[in-house]
């Protein structure tokens, strides 16, 4: 794949969270949309959709990536929000920012995640998968059950918890 490619597809990522933004965020879009300090701070908002359109235009169009405050409000929102749509959105965020950075703060409250029976499967399942990829990074290493549950996510076919490593989970708690 060419750089050229990702450049493409970063901006039909950038522009379909512009879309989703507009459609959901409701009397927030112009804020979400026109500044990144504004679009920060409504993560915390008490409707989820318009923290989901946040979260996602701090991460897709204002690329907050590398700025530890969005970072840790995405680790937050792993650690303690309530609604499964923005969490995994926190979890997919944070599995693509810090891949292989072994961020611990991270990695604690992934493996928390991991081992909440009050979740979903499927959530659990990706957090696991994201914790590993903090560790090892791209090069993280997979097993065929690893691979079939990776594949039943991308699926909608309810995953297992049976392939998760409890060892490896629990050395991050």
């Amino acid at each position: 794949m060419s750089t050229h490619d990702i450049e493409d597809i970063w901006r039909s990522l950038s522009e379909n969270t512009r879309l989703l933004v507009a459609h959901n965020a409701g009397a927030h879009a112009n804020a979400i949309l026109s500044s990144a300090d504004q679009a920060c701070d409504l993560i915390n908002h008490d409707d989820a959709r318009i923290r989901l359109c946040s979260l996602e235009a701090c991460h897709r169009i204002w690329s907050l990536g590398s700025d530890p405050l969005f970072v840790q409000k995405c680790i937050g929102l792993i650690e303690s929000e309530s609604d499964r749509d923005v969490r995994f959105s926190a979890v997919i965020i944070i599995n693509e920012l810090l891949s292989g950075s072994k961020n611990r703060a991270a990695q604690r409250a992934l493996a928390e995640l991991v081992t909440d029976p009050t979740c979903s499967n499927d959530l659990r399942c990706f957090a696991f998968y994201a914790l590993r990829r903090l560790e090892f990074g791209d090069a993280v290493p997979m097993n065929d059950h690893l691979n079939s549950e990776l594949e039943a996510i991308v699926h909608k076919i309810p995953p297992s918890l049976n392939t998760i490593d409890w060892k490896f989970v629990k050395d991050f708690r």
